[in-house]
């Protein structure tokens, strides 16, 4: 780790597998109206986020709070060749056009937060951060005003927010008055695992001894190529640069720990989380998701106990887990923002 200053914060920050000044800056380039934060996470990590607020000093009329997936980062965006972007770039000028306030943190370990990089030590430490983070965002940023709140998350992210739904839901006196619901993009709650005798090895002799260590021999059942299906995404400078330097470090395998602790997560929401979870959902998932099967938002539509009138499921046909860089992206975003304004005024808490 190399101490450095970031957006005026005095970070330790792995550099060798950070960005250049340079780079950073076309990344931010094109996301509209955006701004770096710092929060103090657990363990007092300084973890990063990126705020997106409506042009001309609008008032924000709600706000998407959002946790990017496993070995992703909150700075992902790509501009093509036709002018458009995609992913978070795409998602925040959507929200912000829309008259949405859009945040975006970087979990530890991961883009511009302290901690070791890709490194999870147990799940209930991005629980932990993404909760706070967000009750943050709205006492501090939106100060008594109980405005729209939802949650949001893409795969590992829509963990993390079952989860931390799930915590609001049971307590009631943690969650922020205006909260809405939250917002699943190809959530994993059921994995791609390798076969069980190998996940014994892994989980129970070599996770605890060397939980830090991604060995030559550690598995990745998903490749690469099933995850984006876009070429021009996969051929971007952007791209092939955070991939390079394992900025970004998506569709790679696993430190033995963060493994671990994924798994986990994705037992305890199947098995804590969605039985009997009531609260607001909208999820979208391709129905060739080969990260995270779609069969794991199939279980959380027939195991939860959401309202039919309070959900909506949408399966978007023969889409790959990247839905915010898919060809048809902008289908994905136009759901999750219909979803949102027809929301607006239904307190599902009272």
């Amino acid at each position: 780790m190399t101490p450095c200053t970031l957006w005026g914060k005095d970070v330790l920050i792995d550099l060798k597998t950070c960005l250049s000044d340079e780079e950073i800056a076309a990344m931010d380039d094109i996301m509209p109206n955006m701004q770096h934060g710092w929060f103090k996470g657990t363990d007092n990590h300084w973890l990063n986020y990126r705020k997106f607020m409506p042009p001309d000093g609008q008032k924000p009329k709600g706000v998407l709070i959002y946790q990017h997936g496993i070995m992703d980062h909150c700075g992902v965006g790509y501009k093509l060749k036709d002018g458009t972007t995609t992913n978070y770039a795409l998602l925040g000028k959507s929200l912000i056009e829309e008259g949405f306030a859009f945040y975006v943190l970087d979990m530890r370990g991961h883009g511009f937060s302290e901690g070791l990089r890709h490194y999870v030590p147990d799940y209930s430490v991005n629980v932990n951060d993404f909760d706070n983070f967000s009750r943050f965002v709205d006492s501090s940023e939106f100060s008594g005003q109980d405005i729209p709140l939802y949650l949001g998350g893409h795969s590992y992210g829509g963990t993390i927010c079952l989860h931390v739904s799930r915590m609001w839901q049971n307590d009631t006196s943690k969650k922020p008055n205006g909260y809405r619901g939250s917002l699943l993009v190809a959530p994993a709650i059921i994995g791609t695992l390798p076969a069980a005798p190998v996940v014994f090895v892994l989980r129970y002799i070599l996770a605890p001894l060397i939980p830090t260590r991604t060995p030559f021999f550690m598995p990745n059942p998903v490749s690469a190529d099933r995850i984006w299906n876009n070429q021009e995404v996969t051929e971007h400078p952007m791209f092939l640069r955070t991939k390079k330097i394992n900025f970004d470090g998506s569709g790679r395998p696993m430190r033995l720990g963060t493994a671990v602790s994924l798994l986990a997560a994705l037992e305890d929401v199947r098995d804590k989380v969605i039985p009997g979870f009531k609260v607001p959902f909208c999820v979208c998932h391709g129905t060739a998701d080969d990260a995270t099967p779609i069969s794991g938002t199939d279980l959380l539509d027939e195991k939860s106990n959401t309202p039919a009138s309070d959900k909506s499921i949408n399966k978007e046909e023969g889409k790959y887990h990247d839905l915010l860089s898919d060809v048809d992206r902008q289908e994905t975003v136009s759901i999750l923002l219909n979803w949102m304004n027809s929301r607006l005024d239904k307190d599902p808490f009272n």
